[in-house]
């Protein structure tokens, strides 16, 4: 009876399961910010992808203000840029 088990399991062992490969982690990169108030740096990780996310949303947030102020500054200004104090 063991000798019937043996032969049995053999074909068993030898079909083993494909060793799945999990995707590779993306490298993530660590950047410390000061933050206004507090004596705490806080550090922030992200992966590349991410980074490149973070920084297009403040340079887009840096556009908006400069645009702000160039509406403001044109609408106080005569056509030649002298201040009117009207």
């Amino acid at each position: 009876m063991t000798i019937v088990a043996v032969l049995f399991a053999g074909p068993a062992l030898a079909q083993t399961a494909p060793v799945s490969q999990s995707p590779a982690k993306p490298k993530t990169t660590c950047r410390t910010a000061v933050i206004t108030g507090s004596r705490m740096p806080v550090r922030t990780c992200h992966a590349a992808k991410e980074w490149a996310d973070v920084d297009s949303g403040h340079r887009r947030d840096v556009d908006r203000g400069n645009l702000v102020l160039n509406t403001i500054s044109k609408a106080q200004t005569d056509s030649v840029g002298t201040p009117s104090f009207q």
